[in-house]
């Protein structure tokens, strides 16, 4: 059977079914996975989990649900059961307009990061082993359990996409990730604007050309600046950026400790 490949149309025909047929409150999908566990069917592994363990009156039968174990689906429209795939070999349905053979879900499956995402992050993201196998650095929820959004990160690192949203809408100038400290956003303008603020703010003659030692935050470069109280600039021409922090601040270059304490920059 030629079926549909064209993700916009999938989408569509989902939104189509009836509400019985597109899935539970987490996820929205045209088929039913069969539990190899306990042998009964639910739409996903939250359904499964919240009636077999956070809801099972007896701890000693409690129990979560693989979805790597997971072989066989039943259609929601057909009722044909089947191996797990994209499509209904009875009525060519489509169960999801993303699929992972790999976890049994509606995305792609990144081997280096051991774990699904969505699309369009394919070949277009930083791999980091086991990025999703941790709780989210904001709230503390387990992210590979959770239902809510989750959003990577330029630095690899992953969150929830409320949680970004709120460190994004913070009052801190330079927004940067809870784990490695880089920029979460393009702070291009920004540097600029740090450029032009501290060429039009000199320092006292007794700071003027003291220079520091710096680790920026998103290139890795290790260097000497010169100190400024409103930041310091990464001493890599390519990067320039501001997102940095002192390395020499026991000797100080001959600056008080007082100054140092004005410094920005990280």
């Amino acid at each position: 059977m030629p079926y549909n490949t064209n993700y916009t149309e999938l989408d569509a025909q989902l939104k189509n079914e009836t509400d019985a047929r597109r899935g539970c409150r987490h996820y929205s999908r045209g088929c039913r996975l069969r539990a190899p566990c306990c042998n009964e069917l639910f739409w996903c592994r939250h359904c499964h989990n919240e009636v077999k363990d956070a809801g099972c009156k007896d701890p000693l039968k409690a129990h979560q649900l693989d979805r790597f174990s997971v072989k066989f689906v039943r259609c929601s429209r057909c009722d044909l059961e089947q191996t797990t795939k994209q499509f209904c070999e009875g009525c060519g349905l489509c169960f999801g307009a993303y699929y992972c053979d790999v976890c049994k879900e509606n995305f792609f499956h990144c081997l280096n990061c051991g774990c699904c995402y969505a699309m369009q992050l394919r070949d277009n993201h930083r791999c980091i082993a086991g990025a999703m196998r941790h709780n989210c650095p904001v709230c503390l929820e387990d992210l590979f359990h959770s239902t809510s959004q989750v959003r990577v990160l330029r630095c690899g690192h992953t969150l929830h996409k409320k949680c970004l949203e709120k460190l994004l809408t913070s009052k801190t100038i330079i927004h940067t990730c809870p784990l490695c400290s880089k920029t979460l956003i393009d702070h291009t303008f920004h540097w600029r604007q740090m450029d032009l603020a501290l060429a039009q703010t000199p320092m006292p003659e007794e700071f003027a050309n003291k220079s520091v030692g710096v680790l920026c935050n998103d290139c890795q470069t290790k260097g000497t600046t010169t100190f400024h109280v409103l930041g310091l600039k990464c001493p890599n021409p390519q990067c320039g950026g501001y997102n940095t922090r002192r390395i020499d601040k026991r000797q100080g270059g001959g600056i008080p400790q007082a100054a140092w304490e004005r410094g920005g920059g990280g």
